[in-house]
């Protein structure tokens, strides 16, 4: 690893002392080095996220439909996936309804 000088406001450097202290982390370097990771892996989200919608914007306009046949064609959806992966017909009955209550 590669060692840095870095310099803190008074208030972050009384922040990581708390977090140590309250054994969050063993060092400042290790807590900096979490931080930085997080950050790392919050802006591999973003730019994952990014590529999504463009991928979304750039395959065009949906159908047009309405909000009854969205509906139906989701409860269809589900109710296929439902009934081809569970087989016990008691379960797939509790599990159905439980979506439908629920979520739809």
């Amino acid at each position: 690893m590669t060692r840095q000088s870095i310099t803190l406001t008074q208030k972050n450097d009384e922040w990581l002392k708390n977090q140590i202290k309250n054994d969050e982390f063993n060092s400042k370097s290790e807590a900096i080095n979490y931080l930085i990771k997080q950050a790392r892996e919050r802006d591999e989200y973003y730019d994952y996220l990014r590529m999504k919608i463009k991928k979304g914007e750039e395959s065009g306009w949906a159908e047009k439909q309405s909000a009854e046949k969205m509906l139906t064609e989701i409860k269809n959806k589900l109710n296929l996936f439902y009934f081809t992966l569970f087989k016990d017909m008691k379960f797939r009955t509790i599990i159905v309804q439980f979506l439908v209550y629920f979520a739809l």
